[in-house]
């Protein structure tokens, strides 16, 4: 009972009480009608009842609230908590996990605290690593692991973050580039129409579309921006020399098309990347192994030498296969006679005297090149390099002046090596009379060499095209190929926003159970359904939603079929369920905020049921048992009772009153002692052997139980392939039960309501009997979870007292709150929704600076601060009064700042900025911040603080 519940309240109590069930009925003490006269009469009592207590001594109050034991409810309560059960690493097996597995905590005194789970899961060995949330309707696909995740949490379904949705188009060249200096391209595609062919220059053209070329270790160099010329996109990188990068075991180059907007829906058919023509001259010359840098070059020697040779050589001109070569110099002739010595003749005397003959002459023979072999260095070996064989002849000086040789570069043209001669040669394989003397030598001179390549359409196609569309690659190369058309970019997510989860092992099971650590601050359930993958795509999964739509924490228990697949999404391979949201409607701000997901987890209770058997001695006698345990929870009675000579155990009930009779039994939950009264068997068919009477009942260790994380690591059942248990958040609820104020207030309570729930007092009543720890309460009639106006909705928002710990902490006591107020209150007979709450938290931050004399214990007086700010925001404790805050009820700057004025000497406050993060961002709470502000259900809580503190001018 209230300790301040005199004669004086007592009519004035009752007429308020009286109003919330009549309003219309006005009461006039010593009136004669029938209401003010039982007003009358109800106050009288009160009083009497009041008076009494007043000399009930202090050890006998206890007993005395005793009496109402036939209304009220033990006011006890046990801790609650989650549990993790780890299986064995490596275990592929299933590991059952039944209801009633004790788990256990070291205690004082070297006692031990026991949980026990209040459902049975399936244990497995796998672990979730990835989130991916996805929006086809927006294009963004955000990524995150949840080993930074567990700690910071983010949005259930949301999609801040970095965008990882990707629309590419690569072109793969395996020798295209090789020895280039530069990258001059022309890029030619077409769709299957004139309109798609259109849109897709367009595209590549447009701003819209990056281009890039891949480097080595994913580095990617842009292009500037492209120019359209005609039907044809050029792109250029000068000076720039491509590299080449790795493809799985393939090494080539890498031209990237990147989408930056949303994909258009655009078929193309044939794609040609070619580089601009070059025309220079080859850059290495030798001749016969020596190299050459003259303007004039003498390929076979002066005087001309068989078997000589001229070697061309250039890196990038003639790595270009496939591409139409062009060959330009001018030819002209260098003369060069050779003459042969003379023997001298001896004169005889005969012939002096005869006449003079001729000196002795020899006719020069003209020496041609009649035969050169042109050759290119193949795979396999020296091959000719023209078929027409007038080529071979053509320096025998039948040709003179410009000369351009075309000629396609041959597809088996060898590979550029450092160190090699050269892969293409002139070599002078015939020439009539070389050997003759004497000879004129008819030398060929090349001047202005010139070396060029271009490409005819549908010459330099890349290698391979494929399309990359948010992790899917698709090769498009022999659908090009043989002329058929190819969807260039598309979607591969459906239009509702879906959240993946991804684990490192398969998650089949019977039932998988993963706990989600979740804070709803929009207090708006989401409507999902969940899908896991298989051979055939994602298949829908049954599903035990104990968080109610992402509401607050709880267990999802999922019945996960066995034929699960492995597969890589998102560049994560592994198994996957996904959650598809079927809201559209939601802001970011509003979703709900996944702390963590935990495999394993099973709902614990401070519990320790136990068994006991006792003989009865004496039938008529009265007998009394000490139980085991004390602080008891619940307690179940059965007799061994013998009819038609059958023999069975019989319920017997808790007696209400000392002088009750049949088949009860009285008990002392606190001390934990069982009575029988006098005679309660006599009429009783008890056997003569025993044990007669048997005894379940669990005891709780209070608020001893309240434990941090982690302390709960020891378990209490055997259980094969189980490696370790762990509380990843605490233990809360536990309160010790049986003491004055707490059975004086629930008795309190029930006088005033008897059981039914009217007003707002009422209803805490009701739910103080039913959860301990609640601190504050707040109804709206007619009001949804958001403040909103809704005729067939009440919301009540709950304080608890641990509130801070986390959501689990209300979520644990939720549904029996729920399930206490549905059932004795007014609510369903009105036809309405009961909606459930916790208060909507806001951080608010607050800034101060201080003006002081002097800097000395600056930081002491910065630290005392702080803590008073913390103090004041105090929902529970806060406020100038130290009695905390009322829900809907926000604190303001000029109370704050006189808060601070009473608590701090030696200095004054110059400055005070208070803000508040709502909507997603942070606002100043100013008049217009008041005014706004509609929520009923709005709570602050201490966010983060700064104080400054300067030092006053002398």
């Amino acid at each position: 009972m209230e300790k301040e519940f005199t004669k004086d309240t007592t009519y004035e109590k009752l007429q308020k009480l009286m109003r919330s069930y009549v309003p219309e009925f006005a009461y006039e003490p010593g009136g004669s009608d029938a209401g003010s006269a039982l007003t009358d009469l109800c106050g009288e009592m009160f009083a009497s009842c009041e008076e009494r207590y007043g000399r009930v001594m202090e050890k006998h109050r206890i007993q005395y609230l005793n009496l109402f034991d036939g209304l009220v409810k033990e006011p006890v309560s046990a801790a609650r908590g989650y549990v993790q059960f780890q299986p064995v690493e490596g275990c592929e097996g299933l590991v059952p996990i039944p209801r009633g597995t004790r788990v256990l905590a070291p205690g004082r005194e070297n006692g031990e605290i026991v949980f026990e789970t209040r459902h049975g899961i399936t244990a497995v060995d796998l672990r979730p690593e990835q989130v991916v949330v996805t929006d086809g309707e927006l294009g963004r696909i955000v990524k995150r692991s949840l080993s930074q995740e567990q700690q910071e949490g983010f949005p259930a379904f949301g999609i801040n973050g970095e965008n990882i949705s990707s629309h590419r188009l690569y072109l793969w060249f395996t020798e295209l580039f090789d020895g280039m200096k530069q990258l001059d391209l022309r890029i030619q595609a077409t769709g299957s129409t004139e309109e798609e062919t259109e849109g897709l220059l367009e595209l590549f053209a447009g701003p819209e579309v990056c281009w890039s070329v891949l480097e080595p270790e994913g580095g990617e160099r842009i292009f500037p921006a492209p120019e359209r010329e005609g039907q044809s996109i050029h792109l250029k990188l000068d000076p720039y020399t491509p590299q080449r990068v790795t493809w799985g075991e393939e090494e080539g180059y890498c031209i990237v098309l990147t989408c930056l907007g949303k994909p258009e829906k655009l078929y193309i058919r044939t794609l040609t990347v070619a580089p601009a023509a070059r025309e220079r001259c080859p850059e290495e010359i030798r001749i016969n192994g020596n190299q050459e840098f003259g303007r004039e070059l003498l390929p076979f020697g002066k005087p001309l030498n068989l078997y000589q040779e001229m070697t061309l050589e250039d890196p990038e001109l003639l790595g270009r296969r496939g591409a139409h070569m062009r060959l330009s110099f001018r030819l002209s002739y260098r003369i060069q006679e050779e003459k042969t010595e003379l023997p001298e003749l001896d004169l005889e005397y005969k012939a002096i005297m005869k006449k003079p003959k001729k000196p002795l002459t020899m006719r020069a023979t003209e020496v041609l090149a009649d035969e050169v072999a042109w050759e290119y260095l193949s795979r396999t070996g020296w091959k000719p390099l023209f078929r027409e064989e007038h080529r071979r002849s053509m320096f025998n000086g039948s040709s003179e002046g410009a000369v351009v040789l075309d000629f396609i570069c041959p597809e088996d043209m060898a590979d550029y090596e450092e160190n090699q001669e050269g892969r293409i040669r002139l070599r002078l394989m015939r020439a009539e009379n070389i050997y003759r003397m004497p000879a004129l030598y008819k030398c060929p001179v090349i001047s202005g060499l010139q070396l060029s390549y271009s490409y005819e359409e549908g010459q330099a196609k890349p290698s391979r095209i494929l399309t990359g569309n948010n992790f899917d690659l698709q090769d498009l190369t022999e659908c090009l190929q043989t002329g058929g058309s190819s969807l260039l970019f598309y979607e591969t997510e459906g239009r509702q926003r879906t959240m993946y989860l991804g684990f490192d092992r398969p998650m089949s099971g019977l039932p998988l159970s993963l706990y989600f650590d979740i804070e709803n601050y929009g207090d708006r359930p989401v409507r999902f359904r969940a899908e896991y993958l298989t051979e055939q795509g994602f298949q829908p999964v049954r599903m035990e939603d104990c968080t109610e739509g992402f509401g607050g924490s709880g267990n999802l228990l999922l019945m996960v079929p066995q034929d699960t697949v492995k597969k890589k999404l998102y560049g994560y391979e592994g198994y996957f369920l996904r959650f598809v949201c079927l809201d559209s409607d939601y802001a970011e701000y509003e979703l709900p905020v996944i702390r963590g997901i935990y495999p394993n987890m099973a709902a614990v209770i401070n519990v320790n049921t136990e068994t006991e058997e006792f003989y009865l001695e004496n039938r008529e006698e009265a007998a009394q048992f000490q139980l085991s345990r004390q602080n008891l929870l619940n307690i179940r009675v059965e007799v061994l009772e013998q009819q038609n000579g059958m023999s069975g155990y019989v319920e017997w009930q808790r007696e209400s009153h000392p002088y009750e009779g049949g088949r009860t039994y009285g008990v002392d939950m606190a001390s934990g002692e069982l009575t029988f009264r006098k005679y309660a068997f006599v009429n009783v068919p008890v056997p003569e052997e025993g044990p007669q009477i048997r005894v379940f009942h669990s005891n709780y260790s209070g608020r001893e139980a309240n434990l941090p994380a982690g302390s709960i690591t020891v378990p209490g059942t055997a259980i094969r392939y189980l490696s370790a248990v762990t509380n990843p958040f605490p233990t809360c609820g536990g309160y010790d039960g049986y003491t004055e104020e707490t059975a004086g207030r629930l008795v309190s309570g029930l006088l005033r309501t008897r059981g039914r729930a009217v007003t707002e007092e009422g209803y805490l009543d009701l739910i103080s009997q039913e959860a301990c720890g609640v601190r504050k309460i707040k109804c709206c009639n007619h009001t949804d979870a958001r403040g909103r106006t809704a005729p067939d909705k009440m919301t009540i928002a709950v304080l608890v007292e641990e509130y801070e710990k986390g959501a689990h902490v209300f979520s644990a006591v939720k549904k029996q709150i729920r399930d206490r107020l549905v059932r004795d209150s007014a609510l369903t007979a009105a036809g309405k929704e009961l909606l459930l709450i916790q208060p909507h938290f806001i951080r608010v931050n607050v800034r101060v600076w201080l003006e002081r004399e002097t800097m000395e214990q600056a930081y002491e007086l910065q630290q005392q601060t702080l803590e008073l700010i913390r103090r004041f925001l105090n929902p529970l404790e806060g406020g100038s009064a130290g009695q905390g805050w009322e829900i809907g009820e926000l604190p303001e700057v000029s109370r704050l700042r006189a808060f601070l004025r009473a608590g701090l000497e030696g200095c004054s406050i110059t400055k005070m900025v208070m803000t508040a993060v709502a909507d997603g961002r942070e606002v100043p709470m100013d008049a217009l911040f008041y005014k706004k502000q509609t929520d009923p259900f709005v709570m602050a809580v201490s966010g983060e603080h700064m104080v400054y503190i300067e030092v006053s001018a002398c």
